[in-house]
């Protein structure tokens, strides 16, 4: 009897700022962001072991073979996305992170990371 590799299961939705991980059996992985205000999300697969061969998100109509996407002027909401590396096993890694948007006469506070705003 052949042993069979079981489908991946979709892992819990993550909030903006969050990072998934886990094993990669060769099958697209389907996975959910909550974005909690209006605003930019950004997602980088490129940490993954494996090479990414498409990161989509369908409901956007966008994709990206680098690993990196970024998406503008997004509404509150969970969001889905698709990441494909191929038919190889391994190590996959999903970080995200949002900016709100501003309108004239908002402000944000917060801790700042380093990064440019």
């Amino acid at each position: 009897k052949n042993p069979t590799t079981p489908a991946p299961t979709s892992p819990s939705p993550i909030d903006c700022g969050q990072t998934l991980t886990g094993d990669y059996n060769g099958q697209v992985i389907d996975f959910f962001v909550n974005i909690p205000y209006d605003g930019d999300m950004t997602l980088d697969a490129s940490t993954s072991s494996l090479r990414v061969v498409q990161l989509s998100n369908n409901q956007q109509g966008i994709s990206s073979a680098n690993g990196i996407m970024t998406m503008h002027d997004l509404s509150s909401g969970t969001y889905t996305f698709s990441l494909d590396l191929g038919s190889s096993i391994g190590q996959f890694s999903v970080s995200t992170q949002c900016v709100p948007k501003l309108t004239c006469g908002e402000s944000v506070s917060g801790a700042y990371n380093g990064k440019t705003i």
